[in-house]
């Protein structure tokens, strides 16, 4: 199983937490070895931590930023649009990761009836997109389900960044261009914020374990395609899942997924 290191990352030239979480947010695949595919990943990996050193030149340490280290480092990164991809397709995929994880560990204790894929599919593509105006959603079932099936190995990571209120605020507004970990890396409170998103995706990931969204059943991702966290790693107890969506409001779920029910019957 992967592993996104805390410390000594060596496997990843020795970068940040932060840069090697970012990459593998926007590049989850781990069945990608040796291809373009991992080489992308990498790529962002060294773009955001030339990007992390010139916002953040205290975390450097003694060498300086024009160490050979960080000419490589500077040198070598490439951004998403380099890269050929689209950021905001990237987003809109994670957030529904995020969302079809929220749904099925609310499901799970709260509404065992609506416990599927299939009607987590539904809520974000037919649900969520009228009730809150957000242009970050797709409104199909297929684009859905490529969105989880992709970055499903990076959900409890995407989670733990948006499912907080000021995330969603800037998300209703449209006022987010940044991605989500470096938007909240203050200088003075950088490493809290990392300790607070660990804290957070570790909850996230040992519900789905508990709850066999992560695993080896029908429906479920496989813990070898989970990018995890050290074990060491507390979880956050006020990490909840008692409501259906990352907005976290408190909506009549059995009413609202009617259509799915009688939908299903033909």
């Amino acid at each position: 199983m992967p592993i996104i290191p805390t410390d000594n990352p060596e496997k990843f030239d020795y970068c940040e937490f932060w840069p090697i979480a970012q990459a593998v947010m926007h590049y989850p695949c781990v069945a990608a070895v040796g291809s373009d595919y991992e080489k992308k990943r990498q790529y962002l990996i060294y773009y955001y931590q030339a990007k992390l050193f010139q916002k953040h030149p205290d975390l450097d340490g003694e060498e300086g930023w024009f160490g050979p280290w960080h000419v490589r480092v500077a040198a070598g990164g490439k951004r998403v649009k380099e890269l050929g991809d689209d950021q905001e397709s990237i987003y809109k995929s994670a957030l529904h990761a995020a969302q079809w994880l929220r749904f099925r560990l609310f499901a799970s204790t709260n509404a065992p009836d609506h416990n599927s894929n299939g009607k987590s599919d539904y809520y974000a593509a037919h649900i969520l997109p009228p009730r809150l105006q957000w242009k970050h959603l797709y409104r199909s079932e297929g684009r859905v389900l490529k969105a989880r099936m992709t970055y499903g190995p990076v959900a409890h990571l995407w989670a733990a960044c948006m499912d907080q209120p000021e995330f969603i605020e800037k998300l209703a507004q449209g006022m987010l261009r940044t991605p989500p970990l470096l938007a909240m890396a203050s200088a003075n409170i950088l490493r809290m914020h990392r300790d607070q998103l660990l804290a957070r995706a570790q909850a996230y990931f040992q519900a789905a374990v508990s709850a066999g969204v992560f695993g080896d059943g029908e429906g479920s991702i496989p813990l070898d395609q989970i990018w995890q966290l050290p074990g060491n790693i507390a979880p956050d107890a006020a990490v909840t899942f008692d409501t259906p969506d990352l907005t976290g409001e408190r909506v009549p779920v059995e009413h609202l997924l009617e259509d799915y029910k009688i939908r299903s019957r033909y």
